[in-house]
């Protein structure tokens, strides 16, 4: 029987939710995400396959370490 749960420092690292209010968080180009949805939403984003594979394992690299 387990009697508590000890966190990884894995876990401690999880994306923390974006903030939509302005009030806390990291700056971001509100405009830009409106356009980058649109594209998404009409398949004109590009996707680069490399580079999300390629930023994937540095990703991981770094917590590896």
């Amino acid at each position: 029987m387990v009697d508590s749960i000890k966190s990884s420092n894995v876990a401690k690292l999880r994306p923390q939710p974006v903030q939509t209010d302005g009030t806390a968080g990291p700056p971001f180009d509100a405009a830009r995400v409106t356009r980058i949805k649109q594209a998404v939403a009409e398949d004109q984003y590009p996707v680069d396959a490399q580079r999300i594979t390629d930023s994937i394992f540095q990703d991981y690299s770094a917590l590896m370490r």
